[in-house]
């Protein structure tokens, strides 16, 4: 059996984030094509009939999201806070590297950071990630969260 670094009551959260984070790329992929690329794809015509399916069930998630997230308390709280602080972090370095530095992206992710840590010191209960400019390590993901199901 894997040993994860977060509780399985985080694991249960991030299962929900994961799942939100995924419609939340499909909304936006949705809406860019709604935008530029009208009418000129058939699957995309047909997923784009799904939209407010796909935005009432990320609602609901985040309702969800949102209740656990009031119920997590002390090192649980604390190590899913720090957990996504290392990810960012981590990403903020590798982006760091690059010659075409990703000012926007790095903004972002330090924002998401200052975010996690109100969250680990108990001022919110809730975290809104970005879809479009902050991407895990999915191997580093998955070694604190678990496999995506």
């Amino acid at each position: 059996m894997a040993v994860f670094r977060c509780s399985a009551a985080v694991r249960a959260i991030e299962k929900r984030q994961r799942r939100r984070f995924q419609l939340g790329n499909v909304l936006l992929n949705l809406d860019m094509y709604e935008r530029w690329g009208h009418g000129s794809d058939k699957k995309m015509e047909a997923e784009l009939q799904k939209a407010d399916r796909y935005a009432s069930e990320s609602v609901q998630l985040e309702k969800e999201i949102r209740q656990k997230c009031q119920k997590l308390t002390g090192p649980d709280r604390i190590r899913w806070a720090q957990a996504h602080q290392q990810l960012l972090q981590a990403y903020i370095d590798q982006l760091s590297t690059q010659a075409d530095r990703a000012a926007t992206e790095i903004y972002v992710a330090k924002e998401e950071i200052a975010a996690w840590q109100a969250l680990a010191r108990g001022e919110q209960d809730y975290v809104s990630q970005n879809v479009y400019y902050v991407h895990y390590d999915q191997q580093e993901y998955q070694a604190y969260f678990g496999p995506a199901d």
